[in-house]
Order: C-alpha cells, then sequence, then structure tokens
C-alpha cells in the first residue's frame, strides 16, 4: 500500500501556498513531480497554514513525547493530548471525542491551527500513525458535521468512508454530542471555512519503550521554563527563541539558565542508575539541538514567523504534516478536468512528490 502526498507550491516572498492532498491506493506511485496547470478547488483544496509560530502545538501521548526536545529548541509551547490509536482499531468513537479536551475544541472553533504531534512505529521509514491518518480524519469530519451540519467527504486509504463516518456521528451519545457542540457557539458568524486540525509525524523505533519516554518527558520539563502567560504546559529548554521588536527588525534571544547544560544535568538526573537510558535521553536532546543549529539563525527566524508551517516543520523539525486524504479516483479525474499534468514545472512554481508506506 502506498499513500503518496503531493505538496504543489508556489512560493510568494515569505511563505507558501500550498495546494495538498493525500492519495491512498495500492501500488506504486506515479515516478515524475505534479506541476499544477490550472486550481480546482472540488479535489485539492489551497490551503494557506499560518506559520509554525503562531499554531498551537499538542503532544499525542505517549510516542509523540519525542517531539518535546524538537519543540522546546525552538521555544514552541505545548499542551498535552491523548488519542490512542487503539480508539481507531476498535472503532471507539465515543471514547475518541470525550479524549479531546476544552483547550483544542474551544481554538478550533475559533478557527485556530491545532497541530497534532505524534510518531509511528508500523512503517520504520515513514511512521504515519494511526491517530494522524484516521483519528484525525475522523474528528474533523464529526466537527464539521456536528457545529456546521455539512457532510463532507471522508477518506481512508483511498476508500470514501464518508457514509461509515456519519453513521458513527450519529451514534455517539446525546451526552457527547451536547459536550462537543457547547463550542459552536464560539464560531464567528460568517462561519469556519475549514477546520485547522493536522498532525504532524515521523517514524519511530521507540513504541513501546515507556521509561525512555517516562525520563525523556521529566527531562524536558525539569530543564524547561513553562510559560505561564500563555497557559501552556511546556518551554523552552535550550537554543534560542525568536521575537521582532516593536520596529519590526528581527532579533534572537538566548534563553537563559544554563541552556544545553541544564538540560544535560536534567537527563542525568531522569535517566536515574541507568547508564543506557541516560544515553538515549541524552540523544534525543542531542539531535533535536543539532538539527535546530544547522539552519542559520535568521532563517530559523523566517521559518518560524513567516514561512507556511508546512514548510517549517519539515526544514526545523524533521517532520511531515498530514492535512487529509482524498481518494486515488478522485485526484486522476480532477487532473483529466483540469489539465494538471504528471512533470515539469514552470511560471515560479516547485513540486515536491512524497511517499509513504502503510
Amino acid at each position: 500500500m502506498v499513500v503518496t502526498v503531493y505538496h504543489i507550491k508556489c512560493l510568494p516572498a515569505y511563505g507558501t501556498r500550498s495546494f495538498c492532498c493525500a492519495l491512498f491506493a495500492p501500488g506504486p506511485a506515479p515516478s515524475p513531480l505534479p506541476h499544477l496547470m490550472r486550481l480546482s478547488q472540488q479535489c485539492v483544496e489551497d490551503i494557506q497554514l499560518p506559520p509554525l509560530a503562531e499554531c498551537h502545538h499538542y503532544i499525542n501521548l505517549t510516542n509523540g513525547i519525542e517531539a518535546i526536545p524538537r519543540l522546546q529548541q525552538l521555544g514552541l509551547p505545548y499542551r498535552f493530548l491523548r488519542l490512542p490509536s487503539t480508539r481507531c482499531e476498535q472503532q471507539q468513537f465515543e471514547q475518541l471525542m470525550n479524549d479531546l479536551d476544552a483547550d483544542l475544541l474551544m481554538r478550533l472553533a475559533l478557527g485556530q491551527c491545532c497541530l497534532v504531534y505524534d510518531f509511528g512505529s508500523r512503517n520504520k521509514k515513514r511512521g504515519a500513525p494511526r491517530a494522524v491518518w484516521y483519528g484525525l480524519e475522523f474528528i474533523r469530519f464529526a466537527l464539521r458535521r456536528l457545529w456546521l451540519g455539512e457532510k463532507g467527504g471522508a477518506y481512508l486509504r483511498g476508500y470514501s468512508v464518508a457514509h461509515v463516518f456519519d453513521g458513527h456521528v450519529k451514534g455517539l451519545s446525546d451526552g457527547t454530542k451536547k459536550k462537543l457542540r457547547y463550542y459552536k457557539r464560539y464560531i464567528q458568524p460568517g462561519g469556519l471555512p475549514r477546520l485547522h486540525l493536522y498532525g504532524v509525524y515521523a517514524a519511530t523505533t521507540n513504541d513501546g519503550d515507556k521509561e525512555l519516554y517516562s525520563a525523556l518527558l521529566r527531562c524536558c520539563e525539569a530543564s524547561g521554563s513553562p510559560d505561564s502567560s500563555s497557559g501552556s504546559c511546556g518551554g523552552s529548554s535550550s537554543g534560542s527563541t525568536n521575537k521582532e521588536d516593536a520596529s519590526g527588525q528581527v532579533e534572537l534571544c538566548s534563553v537563559t539558565g544554563g541552556g544545553t547544560r541544564a538540560a544535560q544535568h536534567a537527563a542525568t538526573a531522569a535517566a536515574g542508575p541507568s547508564q543506557g537510558l541516560q544515553r538515549e535521553v541524552q540523544a534525543a536532546l542531542d539531535s533535536a539541538a543539532d538539527r535546530v543549529q544547522q539552519v542559520s539563525a535568521q532563517r530559523r527566524i523566517e521559518l518560524l514567523q513567516r514561512a507556511d508551517a508546512q514548510l517549517a516543520a519539515e526544514e526545523l523539525l524533521g517532520m511531515r504534516m498530514f492535512l487529509g486524504g482524498i481518494s486515488h479516483g478522485e485526484f486522476h479525474a480532477w487532473a483529466r478536468r483540469t489539465g494538471f499534468s504528471f512533470g515539469g514545472g514552470a511560471n515560479g512554481q516547485a513540486g515536491s512528490q512524497v511517499k509513504v508506506e502503510l
């Protein structure tokens, strides 16, 4: 099974216009890079994501803990969320929707962009977790159904599951529906053009290693400085944070409190007597620091504060973003209607193709 995620990007001065879709279909994906000739929003959506610094970040427990050192290196606050993959595997949609907390639901209703970080283990190379490509797809469908009365499409591995999802939404208890519909009142009068809930993911080989995740989390929380003004549950542990002064000029602000040395001491304390565990925790911290340090300070600020969140996630975090899926047949029908061709590039447009094997 091959999943092909197409990112067809037009590059303005700051940021990226991304026309994105995901194809879930058996067999090999087309090899040439796609090129957008004309746009039809019936199939491929024009998505303008805000900069990474303006998004809200949620760590999906447990594997999502691996993203914390990367977020802390960039000074990005985060909260915790638990959307177990077993909810999707066992179709426990009632429990899945009740796992959503007030903060996430309120921000989605206000039209703000929320990113859920997770790491998958079933595919060792790409690691698209089930909670991302299955769970978030259902959550988006259910909220738009309950908040706006919409009956939009939903696809899993190339198959339309809208009718199945709709049945599960109708089957939710009155109590769950009441809880979710409470946030409907906060949607702007003009409606909610798009529910900005996306997954950010990468592969992991640490699935099931409870000791490592516990030690890594304790280390990060010990070295971080929670930002109480924003109500976040985590802060920046090392590296640099970025800001602009009143005149709009960009400057770098170093994090005080020992930076990397504080993280190293915290790692030692978290790991306890196990030297192997201590080395694993420190390796995760070093990896996050190395990735950020490979990017120049000026480029880092531009990616965080001005660039499309997709581009920043790939370059700064080394992770991919999942925006949602469409069927293989729909994409090719759209391509025939619009003149979309599989090859070339012109007029300042750049295309990229990312294959994800499930």
